[in-house]
């Protein structure tokens, strides 16, 4: 409640590294530390979760390889409207989700 207190949404990577190759069953590093299990490289997703946070995953760019990455925006409890709201309109304003990786 005293994040959401001076903002109205919490922005976050979807997830901690770029899309990696389909036989590669989880990154084993990020920026040099151990990934002990499939999920630890997911973890920055499980903080909504646990809370029960109204949170949703939208398209933000590529990198140089042109590997799409997502961004998280979560919102306060039961505010799921504002939460989808806020991200069409951010869809509207950049249009990520009309574009194709390769």
């Amino acid at each position: 409640d005293h994040l959401f207190g001076e903002y109205d949404f919490l922005a976050m990577p979807s997830a901690q590294v770029f899309p990696f190759d389909k036989n590669t069953n989880y990154p084993k590093k990020i920026s040099g530390k151990e990934m002990q299990t499939y999920h630890q490289w997911m973890e920055v997703t499980i903080l909504s979760s646990l809370l029960g946070l109204p949170t949703i995953s939208i398209p933000v760019g590529f990198n140089e390889n042109n590997l799409p990455m997502g961004m998280q925006i979560i919102g306060r409890k039961k505010e799921d409207l504002r939460v989808i709201s806020f991200s069409k309109r951010y869809e509207q304003i950049f249009g990520y989700s009309h574009v194709t990786p390769t």
